[in-house]
């Protein structure tokens, strides 16, 4: 559910480079619907790069009280946004002073700030000499107490669960390398994740691992499952879907490259950001989960990534380039109505929606 924190990395890195619950759900107003209004509501995260510092913002949905939550004195913030099930606070991944102070996209922290911008806390302590470091937060479990995250550095890598004070820290995977990029089933019981390229499931406590899925060989497939439940996107260059069985697995979208994917709040769609030529811009399109009704969303040149439901499913709020640097636009479910929400020449990207309304 939170493939969004990966392809984020990726996406910002690419800017440094150039200079970039179980129960009964409700039904959600179907995209385009007369019920949508003409603003958005709700708070979104943010990054934004200005000059050598990646800091956290955030706004109300309509672009108004754009504020700088992070960096702090002991932080520099670079992304890996994954919001807390009551929107008060959320995770980020960050170099830290004493760790990371030379500022590197090889060295990253798991932090949890309050959605205020107060009581940042970090929660790990993994850097190893001379070697690359990665903590970054997959999913809060419902109760908001846990955090899932996998970790990617010379010491022991693998898939952790943390408290969300920092304490209790226990690794679920047993292999020294290759289980990474975990999403946690909606009902909080079982974890999806990749070793090998394939997919296995294992419970939530880390027992009872066994294999899902083979995948055709992949460069770094990444998973999400629906928030409804039933499946499971294993995302490369393509977009694949199965049942949680492993069933029916089939290749929805094919593409030459990928840059942000997300499911809809019902789990029947999902919006991506996708490049079909090899010099083309990415655009993004809205895919009906069953197959078919691929609809394109956007035509701009110069880029629309990262695509970010917002949490009633009216609405997407996303990254552009079209106006000559990467800012947060948003636009209804269908397309329509997109308007640009910041305004800098600083690069703003990888927009991600609070799950309060």
């Amino acid at each position: 559910m939170r493939v969004a924190v990966r392809l984020f990395v990726a996406s910002l890195a690419a800017v440094a480079m150039a200079g970039c619950d179980s129960g009964t759900r409700r039904e959600r107003p179907a995209a385009g619907s007369g019920s949508v209004g003409s603003t958005p509501n709700g708070t979104i995260a943010f990054a934004r790069w200005d000059g050598d510092v990646a800091g956290v913002w955030m706004m109300h949905a309509d672009g108004s009280r754009q504020r700088r939550l992070a960096p702090k004195r002991d932080a520099w913030a670079w992304g890996g946004f994954v919001w807390s099930p009551d929107g008060k606070q959320f995770a980020f991944t960050a170099t830290a002073k004493g760790v990371g102070e030379e500022r590197s996209f090889e060295h990253g922290e798991l932090f949890v700030m309050s959605a205020d911008g107060s009581g940042l806390r970090r929660l790990t302590w993994t850097r190893h000499a001379g070697g690359q470091n990665f903590n970054v937060a997959a999913d809060w479990f419902p109760d908001g107490r846990r955090i899932l995250f996998d970790r990617n550095d010379d010491g022991p890598a693998g898939i952790y669960v943390i408290n969300a004070d920092g304490s209790g820290e226990r690794r679920l995977t047993k292999a020294r390398w290759g289980p990474r990029d975990p999403s946690l089933s909606p009902d909080a019981r079982t974890i999806a994740y990749i070793d090998d390229d394939d997919v296995y499931l294992m419970n939530a406590d880390g027992s009872g691992r066994r294999r899902l899925a083979r995948m055709p060989p992949a460069w770094f497939p990444q998973l999400a499952w629906s928030p409804d439940g039933r499946k499971i996107a294993v995302l490369d260059r393509e977009v694949w879907l199965m049942n949680t069985d492993g069933s029916g697995l089939r290749a929805i979208i094919r593409s030459l490259r990928l840059s942000g994917f997300a499911w809809a709040p019902d789990g029947r769609r999902f919006a991506v950001a996708l490049r079909e030529q090899p010099r083309g811009d990415f655009q993004i399109w809205v895919v009906n989960a069953e197959g078919g009704g691929k609809r394109k969303l956007t035509s701009a040149p110069g880029g629309n990534e990262s695509p970010a439901w917002s949490p009633d499913g009216a609405w997407i709020a996303f990254t552009s380039n079209r106006d000559g640097n990467a800012e947060i636009y948003v636009m209804r479910a269908d397309g329509s109505g997109q308007r640009r929400l910041t305004h800098n020449e600083s690069d703003d990207v990888a927009p991600v929606w609070s799950p309060t309304k």
